[in-house]
């Protein structure tokens, strides 16, 4: 049997949509070689 996936819809006026479903699929997707979020020391 499979496993239950989730489904995240973002909705409503405004900004900010794009930029967050763009995030989880990049967040993931995992590890891109070469590529860090966050601040570097």
């Amino acid at each position: 049997m499979a496993t239950p996936g989730y489904v995240h819809v973002y909705t409503g006026n405004g900004k900010g949509k794009t930029t967050a479903a763009l995030g989880l699929a990049l967040r993931a997707a995992g590890p891109i070689p070469g590529w860090s979020i966050g601040p570097i020391w």
